[in-house]
Parts: C-alpha cells; structure tokens; sequence
C-alpha cells in the first residue's frame, strides 16, 4: 500500500467525470458516515488513486491495514481487494479516481 501525505446518512457517490469526457478514466465522491464503510471489493483491470479531502479513514488492502487522515493519497494497484471504512466520529469525504486498461 502506497500512501502519500500531501498537507493541504448514507454512502454518498458521485461521479466527477463522464463519457464522453473520459474513455479510460473514472472518477466519483463518496461520503462515508461514522461507521459507513464501501465494502471490500476488487477493482478489476484498473489502478485508483484515493484523495482523503475531509475526516479520517481506514484502508484495508490485502492483510494490510491503515489509517490515514485528510491530505493523504493511496494508491491501489491493479487487481488488488480493499475496503475504505470511517470509524471516527466525524464524517469522511474523499475522492477517487481509475484507470482502465484497455
């Protein structure tokens, strides 16, 4: 698990970008209440950067887990099972962008 630090009522998901727009890239918000996780999934075929705008969150990828504040990017290499869970008091606010392979 890569992470950067760089200072600066229900699940929440919007898409930032479309198609036409973008063909290989998706990107979406998600706000995550206390005790509101994504559930663990596999982003297939993709790499995702994850950007922690607001809050704190706890990321589980493979067997590994981690907490990271606001400011902080994770990268998500291809292929690999993960979880984003907020189990802080305060809402969580990030956002996500993937790329797909072709």
């Amino acid at each position: 698990m890569h992470i950067h630090k760089h200072i600066h009522k229900k699940i929440k998901n919007e898409s930032l970008l479309k198609k036409p727009v973008s063909v290989q890239t998706g990107s979406g918000f998600v706000l995550l209440h206390k005790g509101e996780e994504v559930g663990e999934h596999v982003t297939e075929n993709c790499e995702e950067v994850v950007y922690i705008i607001e809050g704190e969150a706890m990321i589980e990828m493979e067997e590994e887990k981690k907490y990271v504040e606001a400011g902080s990017m994770i990268y998500v290499p291809p292929n690999k099972k993960h979880n984003i869970k907020n189990e802080s008091d305060e809402d969580l606010k990030y956002m996500y962008v993937v790329s797909h392979f072709s």
